[in-house]
């Protein structure tokens, strides 16, 4: 019995080690804008009207988007929709290039929903400041797109803004085991397979048998592929030798 019990701890902790090995994940953040920064020196990414790439203004790099004209800006779909919550930070900075005028900018977002987020319009000084949109954000939705956009205050005069920095920093992670393939952070909740019928529930045992059979198969293969677990199991099995040796006592 004392025999049985090693080994069944002993191969539960390398089943446990070798499962965390398989899933092993690392975080990581990925910028989900494509020339937030607009450093390609044009609008490599960016959709709009009444706007330009400069040189004269920047809020880090060389370069940033000058908007011309009020009721102007630019839109951005992103490649992939991506979940609020794995988003860390999302805005952009912005500034007026003189103290002429009163000039609003604001954002538009748009999820998995038929209206989208209009966020709350703020006034633009010649300091940079940096336009939060984390706050308009709804909990559990998928981000498809952003638009940045300007407006003015009716009988105000109106000056030219710029904009820098647009930031969708979402967090992920990687699985090292799929090829270092990106996936979302949290990965997406999981959802019970539809009900089988009574017809199907015949093969249940056969398909779970086979399903161990491959997993152990799996864990085998990396056990023997590291030195460290083959030494463990020749290990093992010495001191299964040794028990299987021993002469039991008279009763």
């Amino acid at each position: 019995m004392k025999a049985k019990a090693v080994l069944s701890i002993f191969f539960t902790a390398l089943l446990v080690v070798a499962s965390l090995s398989a899933t092993q994940v690392s975080g990581a953040s990925i910028e989900f804008i494509v020339n937030g920064g607009f450093e390609t020196g044009d609008d490599t990414g960016w959709t709009g009207r009444y706007y330009e790439v400069t040189s004269d203004f920047a809020h880090s790099g060389l370069y940033s988007l000058q908007i011309f004209s009020s009721d102007g800006g630019v839109w951005q779909d992103l490649t992939e929709p991506i979940s609020s919550a794995c988003i860390k930070n999302f805005g952009f900075w912005h500034r007026k290039i003189s103290d002429y005028g009163v000039s609003l900018i604001y954002a538009v977002v748009n999820y998995d929903s038929s209206e989208p987020i209009f966020c709350d319009a703020v006034e633009s000084t010649v300091d940079w400041q940096y336009y939060d949109i984390m706050p308009y954000i709804p909990a559990n939705t998928q981000i498809e797109s952003i638009m940045i956009w300007t407006a003015r205050v009716w009988g105000e005069g109106w000056e030219g803004v710029c904009v820098d920095d647009v930031s969708l920093l979402a967090e992920t992670q990687t699985r090292q085991d799929e090829g270092g393939v990106p996936i979302p952070y949290p990965p997406p909740p999981y959802e019970p397979p539809p009900p089988q019928n009574e017809s199907q529930n015949g093969g249940d045992w056969a398909d779970g048998f086979v399903q161990f059979v491959g997993t152990l198969k799996e864990v085998v293969q990396r056990l023997l592929g590291n030195p460290l677990y083959l030494l463990l199991l020749l290990l093992m099995v010495a001191v299964l030798a040794h028990y299987s040796t021993r002469k039991r006592p008279r009763r």
